[in-house]
């Protein structure tokens, strides 16, 4: 994937069954990211590796790190509906791995994970 401005670029691995989400219908959602962030967007649909560049138009570096957090959002299960939210200052991507806070319990994990996403998703979305 060498495009030339590779210091400039940003790489980030999602997985191979989110990579649809991320092109979207007809490239829709990856053309969205693009044009919004002035961005570009490289997807290796082999290995699930985007990387994503600033074009000559980029304003602002912050529009780098929001297409980076929305193509992690969506790596992540979010919709790309959902993901391109972050586009928005008010909205943030904050990623935890709880094992840090709770171990390596598989048991303990789901458990927490339930709290944290509620009944039918409810603590989500007061999240």
């Amino acid at each position: 994937m060498d495009r030339g401005r590779m210091s400039q670029s940003l790489k980030v691995r999602i997985p191979l069954e989110r990579v649809g989400v991320l092109i979207g219908p007809k490239g829709s959602v990856k053309t969205h990211i693009e044009k919004r962030c002035k961005v570009k967007l490289w997807i290796d649909s082999d290995t699930g590796e985007v990387e994503i560049s600033p074009t000559s138009e980029i304003e602002d570096p912050s529009f780098l790190l929001k297409a980076q957090n929305i193509v992690l959002a969506v790596g992540r299960g979010f919709s790309s509906e959902k993901a391109l939210k972050l586009l928005d200052d008010e909205y943030l991507l904050e990623i935890f791995d709880l094992r840090g806070f709770i171990g390596r319990s598989r048991k303990n994990l789901m458990r927490v994970k339930g709290r944290i996403i509620g009944e039918r998703g409810k603590t989500r979305r007061i999240i």
